[in-house]
């Protein structure tokens, strides 16, 4: 059960980019996502606690990948990403 729980986390997360680099977003859909990343913060799971932290999933994505050169575009789809993953796991 924890296995199958990890991979349809991870999946959920994949599923994000595969939906993005096949264009099924539209404009408007995707300007909402990227809304939605800038303004939910972030949860982490804290002593088996969905715990909400101070910042969004864009900051985090924000500050895990620009020092590494990674354009915008890639970040907020990299905040989406963790944000699909994260709100899907309570329906695995």
């Amino acid at each position: 059960a924890e296995l199958q729980a990890k991979l349809g986390s991870v999946m959920n997360h994949e599923v994000i980019h595969a939906l993005k680099s096949l264009n099924v977003f539209t404009d408007q859909e995707y300007a909402a996502l990227e809304k939605a990343v800038k303004n939910r913060k972030y949860v982490s799971r804290i002593k088996g606690r969905d715990t909400q932290r101070e910042y969004t999933y864009y900051d985090r994505a924000a500050y895990m990948f620009k020092p590494t050169g990674m354009p915008e575009n890639e970040i907020i789809e990299e905040a989406q990403s963790s944000r699909a993953r994260a709100e899907a796991k309570e329906f695995i």
